[in-house]
Formats: structure tokens, sequence, C-alpha cells
């Protein structure tokens, strides 16, 4: 029984690690990032007497400089975020088209990713667009394709990040306090103590200027969300082509998803055939186990009950032994009490007529 559960167990994992391997294997991951963004430039230095500066360029806002020298950014920090999802019937056109307009509006192609096969695939892009150009860009992608749906999300952080800055200016002119402490330290043990201070407002300092660098980066990069549905006729939201129309579209696209989720399922096996044999191996050698196990407790089952059997008859034998050794003793004595008896009679007719004579 150890030995089955554990090859059970074995059948398990490789089960599991076929289902992932297949699934794995039915997607196709295309990653790709731009080299460069024009319209955002970020600079982060440590100088060793005054600490940090930080400065953030963003196209669109200005900057305002501070009385410690600081570069601060007025106006508000929006974050806008688009979400589009189109049908096509040309995939590769409709690749080509987004790839083009995200070059020609001066953003970046952040993400890419493409399934399926020829006439039904499917595709998502992560696109990061200038948030001054991210209207034009967005009905422009909407205005050259079949559009299924369309949003448009905005958030204002502005409030986050000038507490963010609050709190990194205070930081930062702890941080000078601490130094100036450290120059007239005397002791170890305070030298000690303002260093650990220094290293944890070195810690906040870098996080929070890295939250500010992340939340300029959203600001000035809006990020659109496209999905991309290749299908034989390409059919826009808005448009109603009636109920038969619609009929004869759903059974065309379930006779088509049909054929495709066979032909996925065949590339699945045809990709993962390592690891289905393998699967089919051990699902043999635990389908023989279990068959052995069953074969070999129906012959110990069988030979205890001929065991049985024959002990039974055994008995019986011996009963039936014992039964016939009883009767023939039976018999014997019966044959001894006849002869006794007989042998009796016979002396009593013997002594009867010397009874009868006379007396001399």
């Amino acid at each position: 029984m150890k030995k089955l559960t554990a090859i059970l167990l074995l059948a398990a994992v490789l089960l599991s690690l076929v289902a992932c391997g297949s699934s794995a294997a039915a997607e196709t991951y295309d990653m790709e990032v731009a080299e460069e963004a024009a319209a955002v430039d970020y600079a982060y230095d440590y100088e060793a007497d005054n600490g940090w500066t930080s400065s953030t360029t963003v196209s669109g806002e200005a900057d305002v400089t501070g009385q410690d020298g600081e570069s601060y950014q007025t106006g508000l920090k929006i974050i806008k975020t688009g979400d589009i999802s189109v049908e096509t019937e040309d995939y590769d056109e409709t690749d080509a088209m987004i790839r083009s307009k995200v070059s020609s509006y001066g953003g970046m192609l952040q993400e890419s990713y493409v399934s399926g096969s020829k006439g039904s695939r499917y595709g998502s892009y992560t696109v990061r667009i200038p948030s001054a150009s991210f209207d034009s860009f967005f009905y422009d992608v909407t205005g050259s394709c079949v559009v299924t749906y369309q949003s448009i999300s905005s958030e204002d952080v502005t409030e986050q990040y000038t507490d963010l800055s609050t709190r990194l200016e205070t930081d930062r002119k702890k941080y000078e306090r601490l130094l100036e402490l450290l120059d007239k330290a005397e002791t170890l043990s305070d030298i000690y103590s303002i260093q650990s201070e220094i290293s944890d407002v070195e810690y906040e300092i870098d996080s929070i200027t890295g939250t500010l660098n992340g939340l300029d980066s959203r600001v000035a990069y809006s990020t659109i969300y496209i999905s991309v549905n290749e299908t034989v006729h390409a059919v826009a939201v808005a448009e109603d082509p009636g109920f038969g129309a619609r009929m004869k579209a759903a059974f065309r696209n379930g006779t088509t998803g049909a054929i495709e989720g066979l032909q996925n399922f065949a590339v699945a096996i045809a990709r993962g055939w390592f690891g289905w044999l393998c699967l089919i191996i051990v699902v043999l050698v635990v389908v023989l186990v279990i068959r052995g196990s069953v074969r070999r407790h129906k012959r110990a089952e069988e030979a205890a009950e001929a065991r049985w059997n024959a002990e039974k008859e055994k008995q019986a034998a011996e009963a039936a032994a014992r039964r016939a050794e009883y009767e023939v003793k039976m018999a014997e004595r019966a044959r001894e009490k006849l002869n006794s008896a007989a042998e009796a009679q016979q002396a009593g007719r013997a002594d009867a007529p010397e009874a009868d004579k006379p007396a001399d």
C-alpha cells in the first residue's frame, strides 16, 4: 500500500506539471521595452557635502525652485488610464497600425502578448503615451479600428504627491542636521547612534524618492491597454445586424471556436509530448500495480477459500471414518452378543436330556 500511495502521488505531481506546461505552451509572449522616453528625464544624485538633490522635468508642467535650491513641480498630478478592445479581420495589419501610432505619438510599447493561430489570434498591448498626446492617440486608435469596448479613467494623486514631497523635504533637513551632529560627536556611542539614525533617514529618502519618481512617470506617461481579437467578420458593438444575422454569426463563431479549440488542444499535446508520455507511463504503471494488487488479493482469497474447503472436507472425511469405525464396532458387538446367546441356548439344550434321564 505504501508503494501504491507513492506512485499515486507521483502521478498527481506529473499531471499538474503537464497541465502547467500545456497552458504555458499554448501562449506566446513578446516583451518590448522602448529604449528612450523623450518627454521624461529623471535625475537622482548623491553629494557628500549637501546630501540628496533630485530634479524631475515633465513636459507640460512648470518648475519652481525653493529657497534651498530644490526643484518642485506645480499643477495637478493626474494619472490617466485607457482601455480599448477591438476586433479585426487582419491581425497583422492592426498590429502594425498600433505600433506605428505608438511611435508617431512619441510613446513606447511597454508590453505585448499574442496567442492563438492565424485567423483566430488574440493579442494585448500595454502602451505608454505622453499625457499631452493621450486623447489624440486614444481617439486615433478607436477611429481606426472596430471597437467593442473603450474606457478612460483618471486618478488625482496631487495630494499624495504633495504629502510625499513635504516628507522628503523634512527628511532631507533631518539628514543635514544629523550630519552636523555627527561632526560634533565625541564618543563612540554617540557616533554609532547618529549613524544608525542616518541610515534610517537615507532609507526613507530613497523610498520616498522612488515613489515620487514612479508617480511622475505615471503622470507624464499615461497607460493605455489595448486588446485585439482576430475574427472572421469584425462587427462593432454599436451595429445591430438583426436577430438572423446575429444567430448566423453566433453559429459561425461557435463552429470556428470549436475547431480552434480542437486545434489548440492538438498543438498543446504535440508541444507537451514528453510530459504526456511521462503521464501515460505513470498511469500504465499505476494501472498495472493496481491490477497486480487486485489479482494477488483475489488469489489469496481463493487460496484461503480452498484451504477452508479442504479443511472442511478433511473434517467431514474424518467424521465419516469415525462413524464407519463406530458402526463396525457396534456390528461386531452385536455379532458377539448373538454368538453368546446362541452358545448359551445350545448349552441349555445339551443339559436338558441329562436332566430327564431316570435315576439308577
